[in-house]
């Protein structure tokens, strides 16, 4: 396995060297590979600590860790999920290092949580961290992850656990007859070779059919059967030699139903292997919800005759506040008409205020009377030229009346 480079020394000659114990020396929390490569390293660790049997079976919410789970955030809703599965999963590393921690719980104060671990891992004698707390708060991440390693290590190393040197197996090899290596053809060369058989045999049955009589005869005297001349082992190896020729590559097609159907085969035996445990499993989730609801009812029974008193003054006062909210609604309405009626009032007085201060200020303006006595002064010299046109008009008059008399008179004395 391969060890990172932020370890000591001493990690990577125990490491090494492959029969003593797995590691030796202080551990460091932070990493300095990706997150991806050594979250690799912490399931193939846990695996090795046989967590899936002692750790997420007791559990069974928890499901084994892939290769990725803490090097990326979980969605939004499995957020909590994800930070509660590296708290449960620090405790059980701790617990099986001879540290006894209390696992914390689901809704515990995820910064409590943080540095009640971080001072742990210091007493285990864990290198101090370079990262605050609320680090771990996410659930994921190099912080995650070195945490993790360090203490799959330290759970390694107090079991002493040992890599030993590997065994292999010697490699036998079977015998294989010798094959031409331009032997094997496609599926469109051999249908090529049975069209051409074809047309060979077509022209032979047309030959054969022209000396079927003769044929007929020479059989009917032959009495002798017809013997092989060919050796058996000859024939062998020309079966060998020919047989990759009669294979066809026939490329896999994901949509052929064969392989859906074996798909289906395969998932069914799959089914009916879990089927039972997990039936059991359900049948064990039924049974503690049966028992969890029976105990919410009791209580809530319970809780409802306890109650009876406060429930029956709180729906009185729910009434009467009701009726209290009415009444105060229609005053509402009622001081919503008044706030309009005065409104309304509000604006004929600025309507009469303006009409009086328009009022008072015509009184108080001398203007009318000086264009009042411009006018009369206008009015008396348009009398004076008036009467100067009367007295023109009549003296014209009297001159004409006094002019006509006059030839009057002068007619009655010339007439008389």
């Amino acid at each position: 396995m391969q060890r990172r480079s932020s370890r000591t020394s001493g990690d990577f000659d125990s490491g090494q060297a492959g029969l003593g114990p797995y590691i030796t020396g202080s551990r460091l929390l932070d990493v300095n590979s990706s997150a991806d490569i050594c979250m690799d390293g912490i399931v193939d660790k846990l695996k090795l600590l046989n967590y899936e049997q002692d750790f997420c079976k007791p559990k069974r919410h928890l499901k084994p860790l892939s290769r990725t789970y803490f090097c990326l955030p979980a969605p939004l809703s499995g957020q909590n999920e994800q930070f509660f599965y590296f708290t449960s999963l620090v405790a059980w590393l701790l617990n099986l290092s001879g540290r006894p921690f209390q696992p914390p719980q689901q809704y515990d104060d995820p910064n409590m949580t943080c540095t009640n671990i971080l001072t742990e891992l210091r007493e285990a004698g864990l290198a101090p961290v370079s990262f605050p707390p609320t680090k771990l708060r996410q659930g994921y991440g190099d912080a995650v992850c070195g945490i993790l390693d360090a203490l799959c290590d330290l759970a390694l190393a107090k079991t002493k656990f040992t890599f030993q040197s590997p065994t292999y197996l010697a490699e036998t090899y079977v015998e294989e007859a010798e094959v031409d290596e331009e032997a094997e053809v496609t599926a469109n060369e051999i249908d090529d070779q049975i069209a051409a058989q074809s047309s060979d045999e077509e022209e032979l049955y047309a030959s054969l059919g022209t000396r079927e009589g003769q044929d007929n005869a020479n059989t009917e005297a032959e009495t002798t059967g017809v013997e092989a001349q060919v050796d058996p082992a000859e024939w062998r190896l020309e079966v060998e030699r020919v047989a990759p020729r009669l294979k066809i590559t026939v490329a896999s097609n994901a949509r052929d139903w064969r392989s859906h159907l074996d798909e289906a085969h395969k998932h069914s035996q799959e089914i009916s292997t879990i089927w039972p445990g997990v039936q059991t499993a359900l049948g064990a989730v039924q049974t503690e919800v049966m028992s969890a609801m029976e105990k919410l009812s009791t209580r809530e029974r319970f809780l409802n005759s306890q109650c009876e008193h406060l429930t029956a003054e709180y729906r009185e006062a729910k009434e009467a506040l009701s009726q209290m909210q009415e009444h105060f609604n229609q005053k509402q309405d009622a001081a919503a008409e008044l706030e309009n009626e005065l409104a309304r009032v509000a604006q004929d007085l600025e309507t009469r205020k303006t009409e009086l201060d328009e009022r008072g200020s015509n009184i108080s303006d001398s203007s009318p009377v000086v264009r009042i006595k411009a006018a009369i002064k206008s009015i008396k010299a348009e009398l004076q030229q008036m009467s100067v046109r009367v007295g023109v008009l009549q003296h014209q008059l009297l001159h004409i009346m006094l002019a006509k008399s006059h030839e009057r008179f002068t007619a009655d004395v010339m007439s008389g």
